[in-house]
């Protein structure tokens, strides 16, 4: 019996505490943040990896071309194409590299081509840029500010547009997704933690880019690259003022491919830096490590749901045999407290892009991805793979 209770504590405690993580950082978003100062433009290199984008990477171009200063410069990587993407880029007037290998796939080696041939004539700050996104006015000045003010990568917030007539699903998708690059960047920012990069929209000063290990078919590439930056103390920070756009997928199967890897390619993250990250933090005495590793363990949405809920319910079952009830609450109340924060983020951040009633389709939205959490332990994906365009 007593270690039924030790178990249950250790599953309550632990459980509750990324549940406390999440409702603080959801409150804490709601707090004004301080500007950053601007400062004196930097030379800037806007790098677009592209696999077969033809279809709609001028409208990528045209966006970025609106907002360059004298001098500055975009580099289409068009890797593995067997389409006229580099044809197209270069009507365009922007340079371009072409690059073929089958068996090197993946948008880390792209990147990787893109830096060595930026080292000809170097830039100051290297923004990484997906082909099928777009900045607001203004962006690229922000990112290429906050970088020279800092020397420190940033972060745009990445957001996604919802397609016409979107289902439930999508829509709730989408409010996760805000969530992720929104409300708790707003709040690793205003605790001068690091952020994840989200590998589109990101900023980096040309003195750690073209040092970085970049040449991988690491399926969440910006996740391992900010958290090598964090690892040398310079931590990624957040861009509000920065804002890039994609689309939402109209198939739903090209969406839950789409979730698939970059849900597995996380959890798979966890499961291999963490450890790593503790480990530095004890050796090192930086206790921003343990916080950055408190933020990287709250897992997706959805699957931080479904296990709240099985655990909470187990933890129901352990409290009526044993009469020890203090696990079963501190749950609940860390549940209660990351679902009011959750609620009060859509209210701020969310409700005139997501209509109120989608969150009572929150339910269906998190069993809907039971299967690519069963995928992960069975079949995760390992390899990058090209999302399909509308």
């Amino acid at each position: 019996m007593l270690i039924l209770l030790m178990i249950a504590w250790v599953l309550g405690a632990g459980l509750a505490l990324l549940l406390t993580v999440l409702g603080l950082e959801c409150f804490l978003a709601l707090l004004p943040q301080r500007a950053v100062v601007a400062n004196a433009h930097a030379s800037a290199a806007v790098l677009i990896p592209a696999h077969n984008e033809a279809a709609g990477i001028q409208r990528t171009l045209l966006n970025v071309q609106s907002q360059l200063a004298l001098g500055d410069r975009i580099v289409v990587v068009a890797d593995n194409c067997n389409d006229a993407t580099a044809n197209v880029a270069r009507e365009a007037g922007v340079e371009v590299v072409e690059r073929f290998d089958t068996e090197l796939r993946g948008k880390g080696f792209a990147l990787e081509t893109g830096v060595r041939y930026l080292e000809q004539n170097p830039p100051d700050v290297v923004i990484i840029l997906d082909a099928d996104c777009e900045f607001d006015p203004g962006s690229v000045a922000s990112l290429v500010s906050t970088v020279r003010s800092t020397s420190r990568p940033c972060q745009a917030r990445n957001l996604v547009r919802l397609p016409p007539n979107p289902s439930p699903e999508a829509s709730v998708s989408t409010f996760a997704f805000l969530v992720k690059n929104w409300v708790r960047p707003r709040a690793l920012r205003l605790l001068k933690l690091p952020v994840p990069l989200n590998g589109t929209g990101m900023a980096i000063p040309w003195t750690l880019i073209r040092e970085a290990p970049l040449g991988s078919n690491e399926i969440v590439e910006d996740l391992a690259l900010g958290l090598r930056f964090a690892g040398l103390g310079y931590g990624p920070i957040f861009c509000e003022d920065a804002h890039v756009w994609s689309d939402q997928p109209n198939d739903p199967e090209v969406a839950v491919q789409q979730r698939t890897r970059w849900e597995h390619g996380y959890l798979g993250s966890i499961l291999r830096d963490v450890p790593g990250l503790l480990v530095d933090g004890l050796r090192t005495g930086r206790p921003a490590l343990f916080l950055v590793v408190l933020d990287l363990m709250v897992p997706p949405l959805a699957l931080l749901a479904i296990v709240s809920v099985f655990v909470l319910a187990s933890l129901f079952l352990i409290a009526l045999l044993t009469q020890h009830w203090g696990p079963f609450f501190v749950l609940l109340a860390a549940g209660l407290f990351a679902g009011l924060g959750v609620a009060i983020a859509w209210y701020r951040f969310a409700r005139d892009l997501i209509p109120g009633a989608v969150l009572f389709s929150i339910p269906g939205y998190v069993m809907g991805k039971l299967n690519i959490y069963k995928r992960f332990v069975t079949n995760r994906q390992k390899e990058w793979v090209r999302t399909k365009r509308d």
